[in-house]
């Protein structure tokens, strides 16, 4: 099984934290104890949430890979939709709102990179949902196209 936050970069991992949901660091003596201390606030446990994500989540099996770019989210993996949004496994997030990227993509995508203006996406994929499998494909922001000639093989990082 794949785990998202084994793949990201730490600065990447702390933003995805801090997105959703707050950090608690009162940590005990580092040298002989790591357990999280009681937190003795008189807040409720929810304060800190952060419900800008709220609405039906992913339904599928796994988001696998997030990228941001300024106030731009993007996510990829194994889902049909996002917040009711049809959105075959990949969505993207404009800050207030989630967004299907055309019609999706084929199959799993475990990888997800921007580069300029274009988000590239590898796994079992393809530019499209009924597609045969070329193993790297980049959207535009309007369409979805496979890289070169495609690859051999799937693509599980960028």
């Amino acid at each position: 099984m794949n785990h998202l936050f084994f793949k990201l970069p730490s600065l990447l991992m702390l933003l995805i934290l801090l997105l959703f949901g707050s950090l608690n660091q009162n940590f005990a003596s580092a040298e002989t104890d790591f357990r999280l201390q009681e937190q003795t606030s008189s807040v409720s446990s929810n304060a800190f949430w952060d419900d800008h994500f709220a609405g039906q989540g992913v339904s599928g099996n796994q988001v696998n890979a997030i990228a941001v770019q300024g106030n731009h989210l993007y996510i990829a993996g194994e889902f049909t939709n996002v917040a009711g949004i049809a959105a075959n496994n990949v969505a993207h997030w404009d800050g207030s709102k989630w967004e299907a990227m055309g019609n999706g993509i084929r199959s799993t995508a475990y990888s997800i990179a921007i580069v300029g203006n274009e988000v590239y996406v590898g796994g079992d994929v393809g530019p499209d949902p009924n597609s045969a499998a070329s193993f790297l494909v980049k959207w535009d922001g309007m369409t979805w196209a496979t890289v070169g000639g495609g690859l051999n093989g799937t693509v599980r990082a960028l």
